[in-house]
């Protein structure tokens, strides 16, 4: 609730209040783990080296 100090004008209002209504109905499930995957290789994990690659 801090951050709404930090809206101070009428646009940055009504961006807040769209961003609510879309968002409130929403209900994370806590049962469902999160995974990252790296796109770069083919079997999903980070390395120095893809990353080099994608680089050059």
């Amino acid at each position: 609730m801090r951050g709404l100090r930090r809206i101070n004008n009428e646009r940055a209002l009504t961006q807040f209040v769209h961003l609510w209504t879309q968002l409130r109905n929403i209900c994370l499930q806590p049962s469902q783990l999160d995974t990252i995957q790296w796109r770069f290789t083919t079997d999903g994990n980070f390395t120095v080296k893809s990353t080099y690659r994608v680089q050059f």
